[in-house]
């Protein structure tokens, strides 16, 4: 008894086993949610900059930077916020390494005390060290979000630098609103001189 006491893993020793794969796996969902956050900012900024194409909009340009950099810095936090606890990521593991719930089970008896448990944790653990979280848990996007990144980079390329056909439209708005402003400064001139005149 003395013995299996001894060599029965802690709390300790499970969660540092478990450590170096957390830290993987919460990089691993940075990189995917920001990299989510990353194409919803860039649909929706082609989204806005296609209707300044349809409707005279002056700042449409800035409410596209100001949504996609949004976006993106939603999507970070979140994943931070929500990164993986020991428990999730001892169920990540198993499921990576098709270890058939081992490290899953092992934690969620830590705090038992047993021959039985106590061989399973030495069991789970001993298949762990089979493995590494750098070589295991990859951290390449898909080539689907790449494609679709690609072709709304593409996208949006093109409707920054094409003709707005609504950029004549917005010249006319100015200038008018530029002549109606002399206009009322003419006015203001006249109302000022006015009473300074005799009758």
């Amino acid at each position: 008894a003395a013995i299996t006491r001894a060599t029965t893993p802690t709390s300790e020793q499970l969660s540092q086993a478990l450590r170096p794969w957390r830290r993987r796996f919460t990089l691993q969902q940075t990189l995917r949610w920001t990299g989510r956050g990353l194409i919803v900012g860039l649909i929706l900024a082609c989204l806005l900059l296609l209707i300044s194409r349809l409707v005279p909009w002056a700042t449409a340009q800035y409410w596209a930077t100001g949504v996609g950099i949004a976006c993106l810095v939603i999507a970070f936090g979140t994943a931070l916020w929500y990164r993986p606890t020991f428990t999730h990521t001892a169920r990540l593991v198993d499921r990576q390494l098709a270890l058939h719930d081992r490290l899953g089970t092992a934690w969620e008896l830590r705090t038992e005390s047993s021959p039985l448990i106590a061989l399973q944790q030495r069991d789970a653990l001993k298949q762990l060290r089979k493995h590494t979280p750098t070589i295991s848990v990859s951290l390449r996007p898909g080539r689907a979000p790449l494609l679709i990144f690609g072709i709304l980079a593409i996208a949006l390329v093109l409707l920054v630098l094409l003709p707005n056909p609504m950029t004549a439209v917005l010249q006319q708005q100015a200038a008018f609103q530029a002549h109606i402003a002399k206009q009322v400064v003419a006015i203001d001139k006249v109302r000022t001189t006015l009473p300074q005149q005799t009758s």
